[in-house]
């Protein structure tokens, strides 16, 4: 057959053939040579490579952590690429150092603390236990291979190894531990005198004052940049709503967990404690003879509150409540379990002592009939398979909407769902709302291959949905005029203003009473508040006046400390020292004051060390090879 196509394979009909053989693997090579090569090195150290993609995963991780401290603001354009570029090319070179560094000095991770390391990342986890399916598919979303994961995961437990030892081994001295313990047990007494800001609120603002203010900040006059979306959101719930329950199906459901359904036998007991501190026969001499006073009649909850050693339950007559095996140790569990109502136990030894035990009341095992739990199973039925195709679905989402970048109809309709639209939303979001308030969605919406035209990589949000969103018009932000941004620049002058008077006039009253008036005298229809004693660690009260009354000199005998500070909302407070009281260090706080030292110290010794690195080793950052996120690295 082969010879025969040979044969025939000559002429124009042949050239056809062979061209249109040619033209897909030549675009297919095209696009090889035109797209970035994720293993091209963009960096070196000490001659070790480090990868594009390992720089493009490095910085997607340093985004997502700004944008975590930062919520809601485009964190590019607030520190500069270059520092968020750079903050990512400095954590690679640290790692590669560190690494190098923690096998050099013989540290080893064994492949069972690796398996352990990602069996026990909550990232793999469903239901409590690692999942083989969970593990990867976080990887296939993330385009790492597991080679690829476990290396980096290797060597970031080898890092934590060496500093780990770098901080255990650090030791602080009994002085410096006494001296920290002493300063933060120590208390202050003060009162304070607060000058508020409303007093000199609302001045008026000429508009002079208010055209100055907006030239010289126009710049910062500018329209959000908004977005209008376009999302589909992957529901388990709503898979489970569609889900068939075939006729037998939870019967047959019923059956097979009938046991969960089943509750086991239930015991309430009431017991006596006598505890055996010694080990000899004293104890059960005393529980005999208390058995002897329940069988002549005495009460036994009276016995169980006088002579119970159980601090739990001496107060409530001995009463332990219901329980059921498995509950208490296993000499009193047999015990309990072989007594009928009413009836009473010789004295039972376990390792807390002898006890009485008495029955009080038994619930027999039962098991819900099927009509009680049908609503019950056929939710946990339909949850149970709607759960599965959740996570298949999710991986036929993520691959339809990489697959087709520039829309989402295809991957809503062959998945049933539902594209759904949203007006013009900034980098806030519109909290509330179930899926644009949802700060993981924001970001990927204004993450740049986004903004260029993509869809989104898929985000997982509370309640097991899965969103994709895409960029469906773009309002880039616009000078705002002066008419727009009057209020706003007259309540801050007025503010502004208000701060100053404020901080005029209680540093004048500060003045005053470091020049030796009076407090009363000082303080005129402004009132002074009570003395009260504080320390470090005081909750209610504010960080900057916690810092300065701390800092503020020790007042001499029959004298008072005066000091002030500014708050942020613009009022002035005065603080007058009256004493500084030194407390006894107990030996707990002397304890851990020496562990937070020797941490530190050992975290220091840590920067330390690896600044030194740096500074020896030899590091290539080839900027010509680092792809701009423009050109859709990854796409």
């Amino acid at each position: 057959m082969l010879q025969g196509i040979r044969d025939r394979a000559h002429g124009y009909i042949a050239w056809i053939i062979v061209i249109l053989i040619c033209i897909p693997f030549a675009l297919w090579g095209v696009q090889e040579y035109l797209g970035p090569d994720p293993n091209v090195a963009v960096a070196e150290v000490d001659g070790e490579e480090i990868s594009l993609f390992d720089y493009q995963t490095a910085l997607q991780g340093v985004r997502a952590s700004l944008n975590r401290q930062f919520p809601g603001q485009d964190v590019s354009r607030m520190l500069g690429d270059s520092f968020v570029r750079a903050r990512a090319m400095d954590g690679l070179v640290r790692e590669r150092l560190v690494a190098r560094a923690s096998s050099d000095a013989g540290f080893v991770v064994s492949d069972e603390q690796l398996a352990g390391a990602i069996r026990s990342a909550p990232a793999f986890q469903r239901d409590g236990a690692f999942s083989q399916e969970e593990y990867e598919f976080a990887l296939r979303r993330s385009g790492q291979s597991p080679g690829r994961f476990e290396t980096d995961t290797r060597r970031r437990l080898l890092e934590a190894q060496w500093r780990d030892a770098l901080v255990l081994s650090a030791a602080a001295t009994e002085r410096r531990s006494r001296r920290l313990a002493t300063l933060e047990s120590q208390t202050r007494a003060f009162s304070r005198l607060v000058v508020p800001a409303e007093r000199f609120a609302g001045v008026a603002i000429d508009e002079e004052a208010v055209a100055k203010r907006y030239e010289e900040q126009k710049s910062a006059f500018m329209s959000p940049e908004e977005a209008r979306l376009r999302y589909v959101v992957l529901s388990r719930d709503d898979l489970a709503a569609e889900i068939d329950v075939p006729d037998g199906t939870l019967e047959s459901w019923y059956e097979a967990r009938k046991a969960g359904y089943t509750a086991p036998e239930q015991r309430r007991v009431r017991h006596i404690l006598i505890a055996d501190d010694e080990g000899g026969d004293e104890a059960l001499a005393r529980a005999e003879d208390l058995r002897s006073r329940i069988l002549a009649g005495e009460a036994f909850e009276g016995l169980a509150r006088e002579f119970s050693d159980d601090p739990g339950s001496a107060e409530s007559g001995g009463d332990l409540g219901f329980g059921g095996r498995g509950i208490w140790v296993p000499p009193f569990e047999q015990a309990a379990f072989s007594l009928g109502v009413g009836e009473l136990s010789e004295p039972v030894q376990s390792d807390f002592g002898f006890h009485l035990i008495r029955v009080e009341d038994i619930r027999e095992s039962r098991t819900r009939a099927f009509d009680e739990v049908r609503e019950e199973i056929e939710f946990e039925y339909r949850t149970e398979q709607a759960e599965q195709l959740y996570f298949e679905q999710v991986e036929r989402l993520s691959n339809l909407a990489f697959e087709q970048p520039d829309n989402l109809a295809d991957a809503a309709d062959e998945l049933g769902l539902t594209v759904e639209e949203s007006g013009h939303v900034s980098r806030r979001g519109e909290p509330g709302h179930e899926v644009l308030g949802d700060p993981a969605v924001i970001t990927a919406a204004f993450d740049e291959d986004v903004l260029a035209g993509n869809n989104s990589e898929p985000v997982e949000i509370e309640g097991y949905r899965t969103v994709v969103v895409r960029v469906d018009d773009l309002r880039e932000p616009r000078q705002l005029t002066l008419d727009d941004v009057r209020p706003e620049i007259v309540a801050a002058l007025q503010a502004e203003r208000a701060t100053d008077e404020t901080r005029a006039a209680g540093v004048d009253l500060l003045g005053r009473l470091r020049g030796g008036e009076g407090r009363e005298a000082v303080a005129g229809n402004l009132a002074w508040s009570e003395e009260r004693t504080v320390g470090r660690d005081e909750a209610d009260l504010e960080r900057a006046v916690r810092e300065v009354l701390f800092s503020m000199p020790r007042p001499g005998a029959g004298a008072v400390t005066f000091d002030g500070v500014a708050l942020p909302n613009g009022d002035f407070v005065i603080l007058a020292l009256d004493e500084v009281i030194e407390n006894e260090v107990e030996a707990d706080a002397l304890g851990e004051s020496r562990l937070r030292l020797s941490r530190q110290s050992g975290l220091d010794a840590h920067d330390s060390f690896v600044t030194a690195l740096r500074e020896r080793a030899e590091v290539r950052v080839f900027e010509d090879r680092i792809a701009s996120e423009d050109e859709g690295y990854g796409r």
